[in-house]
């Protein structure tokens, strides 16, 4: 299409770029009602103005493995779930998401009613985000987060473990307004900067964190 590139309704689709770059201008991948996406081994770039660059529209999952996408600081997300309907799966491993332009979203987001959806993200960092933007904002689903270096964390969900990570915010590491299972090891930092909050910022529950998990920055 003239606006993006689709992965049609119910098909499943595996796009191995083997290193080589997948460009949009003023563009963006759609994965549409039902359809499955797995996309690996090259660089996703967003040329120029776009609001996503990866959009799973009532999808049913996708997957992302050893890829670089980069916003080109004019993305307002790299990621974006609509999860309104479905249970979808979403699964990032092995890979860089950076450089989006917008304080007031997230580079990787799981939004909508449905609580059905999953996300699982490991080994990947998310950086190079502007302002106060959060490398994840899980609005619905159950996340499972481990080996990732990121730029902020919201949970208004639910997330069974934080594991192994570091993230380090200009505002809260990690914002937490659903249920958080456990949080192990890592190291969460609040660099004080712009906002006046803690490393941790808690409305909501958090069941378990272990003693090797270490918080950083005023207030203590």
């Amino acid at each position: 299409g003239s606006w993006y590139l689709d992965v049609a309704e119910n098909a499943t689709v595996e796009l191995c770029l083997n290193g080589h770059t997948l460009t949009f201008s003023n563009e963006y991948l759609l994965v549409r009602d039902g359809a499955s996406l797995l996309l690996e081994n090259g660089k996703v770039k967003l040329e120029s103005s776009a609001n996503k660059v990866i959009w799973g529209y009532s999808s049913e999952a996708v997957e992302i493995r050893n890829c670089d996408i980069d916003g080109n600081g004019t993305a307002t997300y790299l990621v974006f779930i609509n999860g309104d309907t479905g249970a979808q799966e979403v699964k990032i491993t092995d890979s860089k998401l950076h450089n989006i332009c917008d304080s007031s979203y997230a580079a990787v987001s799981m939004f909508g009613e449905n609580p059905l959806g999953s996300l699982d993200i490991s080994r990947t960092d998310i950086y190079d985000l502007a302002g106060s933007s959060n490398g994840i904002y899980l609005d619905c689903a159950t996340a499972k987060i481990s080996n990732c270096t990121l730029d902020g964390l919201r949970n208004d969900g639910t997330i069974d473990i934080i594991k192994n990570c570091t993230i380090v915010s200009e505002g809260a590491s990690i914002q937490n307004e659903g249920l958080i299972k456990e949080i192990s090891g890592g190291s969460y930092t609040y660099n004080p900067s712009i906002f006046q909050e803690s490393a941790l910022q808690n409305s909501g529950t958090i069941n378990n964190i272990t003693s090797n998990a270490e918080f950083f920055g005023a207030p203590a």
